[in-house]
Order: structure tokens, then C-alpha cells, then sequence
């Protein structure tokens, strides 16, 4: 339509020309946050992906617990299945840090991701707490 230039990935501009001017409004990620409780060596939050999107772990923590005595658990634990046959299996260290700007595979197809906290050490009862953002992706 007249004064209004096509959408891109990074920004959509419009033509105001009325005023003779041009502002440009820069597209919003979705973040979410998911909380899972659950035994020990089980998937606790489960993340699905659709076509043409990408998942971007932006924060990770997770603790067990046994006997009331809560302890931070080392590893985290993803395992990702695609509609097309591709699968997975990433583990990442937990252990003091997170782990911030990670990309969880598969970006651009259908896939699941499940997500577990893991150590290696203890069966303990357990809690995860992630941050994430979708984002529109293009498959080259």
C-alpha cells in the first residue's frame, strides 16, 4: 500500500506522508519464563518449536532437594526430537553459571525440547527454572 515499505527481519518502516517523515518500529521477541517440579532424571519442562522458529535459552537454574536440604544441581540436560527424523541429546554445565545465549537445536524445523536438570552424583527431587525467547528464523 501506498507509504508503507514491505516488512524485513530486522525492522518495519513506515512512510508517514503527511508529515514527510519515517519511523521505524522494531519488532518484540516473546519471552517466556517456565518453572517445572519433578523426580529425579525426568524431562520437567517440555518446549515446543514450530516451523520457522528458534529457541533462545536466555537463562537457566535448577536445584534439587533431599532430606529438606536444597543443593544446586550441576548439568542441564536437553533433548531435542524433530518431525523430520533429526534428534539431539545436549548437556550443559549448570554448575555455578547459566547457561546464557544458547541456541537449542533443530532451529527452524518442528521440533521438541525437553529439558532436565541432571548430577551425576544424587538422586534428588527437583526444580528448573528457564528463560527463553521464540525468534522468527529463516532456513537457508
Amino acid at each position: 500500500t501506498e507509504g508503507m515499505e514491505e516488512d524485513d527481519a530486522e525492522a518495519t518502516t513506515v512512510i508517514n506522508n503527511y508529515y514527510n517523515n519515517t519511523t521505524t518500529i522494531i519488532p518484540d521477541y516473546e519471552v517466556f519464563a517456565a518453572i517445572g517440579l519433578g523426580e529425579s532424571h525426568e524431562a520437567l519442562i517440555t518446549v515446543n518449536q514450530s516451523l520457522g522458529e528458534g529457541i533462545h535459552l536466555l537463562d537457566a537454574s535448577s536445584s534439587g532437594w533431599n532430606s529438606g536440604e536444597a543443593t544446586p544441581l550441576r548439568y542441564l540436560s536437553v533433548y531435542t526430537n524433530c518431525t523430520n527424523g533429526m534428534w539431539w541429546e545436549i548437556m550443559d554445565t549448570l554448575d555455578r553459571e547459566s547457561p546464557v545465549n544458547q541456541w537449542l537445536a533443530g532451529a527452524g524445523a518442528v521440533c521438541t525440547h525437553e529439558l532436565q536438570p541432571y548430577d551425576t552424583e544424587n538422586d534428588y527431587d527437583e526444580t528448573l527454572s528457564v528463560v527463553f525467547e521464540r525468534r522468527a528464523v529463516t532456513v537457508v
